[in-house]
């Protein structure tokens, strides 16, 4: 039957709580055993082969035994030649024998007690699953271990042995601090994986009850509020970011408020409405110490410099040449990706330099890679300035455009934006009249037109003209001439004038304005030179000649070009006609050209693909010429 054992040589007399008689014990573990109304009796299973066995020590005091023997008893086998698999450690209490509290109530726990043939079962035990763990798993049991706090010793030696093959749960456990099971599993319960006869194979598995087959294995859980360093990946750029600490397999979706950036970095404008979501990959337990499981993301937060407010040198991408110094961008730094819009007034030259007074009211900057800004559109170009030139008694210099002329601050960078002027009124200037502030710092008289070393003076009694005021286009001169000469105007490339210039010079694109003088009724002589006509060239395409059809929209007379840069035109044929090609019904005025002039054919003739067709080619030909002789 059962053998109990009460403390070895103690005297009963020393441990009175510790007397009970051998009927006793087993009497009592008969009926827990067999009690259907205890609650518990469907949670183990005691076989006739097990006896309960105190592992009580000489020395031991009153107060030892009751809180240790008689609170805690462990069973073993009667027969020498028979192996204890199980849960072998019961609990007294109000002399009852009871398993552990937190064993029972887990409904996935069938515990056993047994006694098998340690001969039969060679090669098929997992012995010793204790609280020490798996080796290199960091798992630990969780449930059986009991707590002895007087002897370190003794805790640790308590172990449990499992039979290979048995699909029963018969324990639970859990991973060290620091370390979880994969993909949010909080109870695992183990098992004893078995090749029969095989004692090197026989390990003990842990897995979830509904899935005892799957093997789980600690992982180094991702520590809260992870650095850069615990991610894979080289794609990134950050400090850290807030998110809550994760087991293996677990997400989390982070936004830009859950960034940390590195000082002076933040996140681009585009990336502040992204989610960033980060999964923990855990680590062997083997290799990876706790609390430090790897983590992904996708996409991965790139932070990048911030551009500051005040921008000079490296901050400023504008070339070298542009000689700007600074520009003054915000009140404070701005991130990757923002566009900012500056005034004029916001840009710094460097020393000797300015903005021309042509130059555009604003500038458009973005906040690019590495913290510089670079320009959308146009950039801001500085140039030197000049000295004023000293005058004579005759003559003096000043601003074209209003007369101003403060010689205490250096002239603007400009072409043609100083004239030299006769301090007598009843003097004319003949000759170049405009110089312009563009090389080298220096003040260049304009002679072109006028040859080589032509110069200037003052006259009287003479008649003169001042160059016409011209826009988008070139004069052959830009100073004052006598009467009799002439100035020419011409439009640039893709530029024409209007129809009612073109009608009145004779040409699209050339015009020659004389210097002439009239005699009133008088004798007076009349100086024309207020009278001259302005002239301005305007992009796009001049009037469609010789198309037997109608050309939409309709070109402009006054103030544009007939068909203005990019304009599509539809052509239609005249009633009884149809298009040779009808694909080239539609063309657009590209750079000051219109592409083709689409052929019209009388409508018993077949329309054709072939744009080398003879009709086609001689019509078209036709109107080629035509369009040259307006050029």
């Amino acid at each position: 039957g059962i053998n109990a054992e009460y403390g070895g040589a103690l005297s009963p007399d020393t441990l009175p709580f510790c007397r009970r008689t051998e009927q006793a014990w087993q009497d009592q573990l008969g009926r827990d055993s067999q009690n259907t109304s205890n609650p518990y009796h469907d949670k183990y299973e005691v076989s006739d082969d097990a006896k309960c066995v105190s592992k009580g020590r000489d020395g031991f005091s009153v107060a030892e035994c009751r809180e240790q023997l008689a609170w805690y008893l462990d069973l073993g086998c009667e027969g020498d030649g028979d192996t204890m698999i199980g849960y072998y450690t019961l609990r007294t209490m109000d002399d009852s024998l009871f398993w552990g509290k937190d064993v029972l109530e887990d409904e996935n726990l069938v515990l056993k007690i047994d006694c098998v043939s340690t001969t039969d079962n060679e090669g098929n035990f997992c012995f010793d699953a204790d609280q020490e763990g798996h080796s290199n798993t960091k798992m630990h049991v969780q449930i059986f271990s009991v707590p002895w706090s007087v002897d370190s010793a003794r805790d640790s030696s308590r172990t449990m042995t499992l039979l290979g093959g048995d699909s029963t749960a018969n324990y639970r456990i859990t991973c060290d601090e620091g370390y979880s099971f994969p993909g949010g599993v909080t109870e695992a319960y183990g098992y004893c994986s078995s090749t029969f006869g095989d004692a090197a194979s026989n390990v003990y598995t842990a897995a979830t009850a509904a899935d005892p087959n799957t093997n789980l294995e600690c992982q180094a859980v991702c520590e809260a509020n992870p650095g850069i360093g615990s991610f894979d990946g080289s794609e990134m750029a950050f400090d850290s970011i807030f998110a809550p600490q994760m087991s293996a397999g677990e997400t989390y979706s982070a936004t830009s408020e859950n960034v940390v950036c590195d000082s002076g970095m933040t996140l681009s404008v585009s990336d502040m409405s992204t989610q960033f979501v980060i999964t923990c990959n855990g680590g062997a337990a083997a290799t990876t110490s706790a609390y430090n499981g790897s983590l992904s993301c996708n996409p991965c937060p790139v932070c990048k410099a911030m551009c500051p407010a005040s921008a000079e040198d490296d901050a400023l991408g504008i070339p070298e040449e542009n000689a700007v110094a600074s520009v003054a961008m915000a009140a404070a730094s701005q991130s990757h990706g923002t566009t900012i819009t500056v005034s004029s007034d916001d840009v710094t030259c460097k020393t000797d330099h300015m903005l021309p007074e042509s130059s555009p009211q604003t500038y458009k900057f973005e906040c690019g890679e590495d913290g510089v800004y670079t320009c959308v559109g146009e950039c801001p170009l500085c140039k030197g300035t000049c000295a004023w030139l000293e005058g004579t008694d005759s003559y003096d210099y000043r601003y074209a455009s209003d007369g101003s002329s403060d010689k205490n601050v250096p002239v603007s960078p400009g072409e043609n934006n100083v004239e030299v002027y006769c301090l007598d009124a009843s003097d004319v200037l003949v000759g170049p009249r405009f110089l312009s502030c563009l090389h080298n710092n220096t003040l260049q008289l304009e002679t072109a037109g006028f040859g080589k070393n032509a110069t200037f003076s003052c006259q009287s009694n003479v008649s003169v003209c001042e160059a016409p005021i011209v826009t988008n286009a070139t004069l052959s001169q830009s100073g004052n001439i006598l009467v009799g000469e002439s100035y020419t105007v011409k439009c640039p490339s893709g530029y024409i004038f209007d129809m009612v210039t073109k009608e009145t010079q004779g040409s699209p694109n050339r015009a020659v304005v004389r210097c002439e003088t009239l005699t009133d009724g008088n004798g007076t002589v009349i100086n024309l030179n207020d009278e001259l006509p302005s002239f301005t060239c305007y992009e796009g395409c001049g009037s469609v000649e010789d198309f037997m059809g109608i050309v939409q929209p309709g070109q402009k007379r006054q103030k544009s070009a007939p068909y203005p840069e990019g304009t599509v035109l539809t052509f239609t044929c005249q009633t009884g006609y149809h298009l040779v090609i009808p694909s080239r019904r539609e063309q657009t005025c590209t750079e000051g050209s219109i592409p083709i002039v689409p052929s019209c054919a009388e409508d018993d003739t077949k329309p054709t693909g072939d744009p080398n067709s003879a009709s086609s080619l001689s019509v078209t030909m036709t109107t080629f010429v035509l369009l040259i002789g307006l050029s």
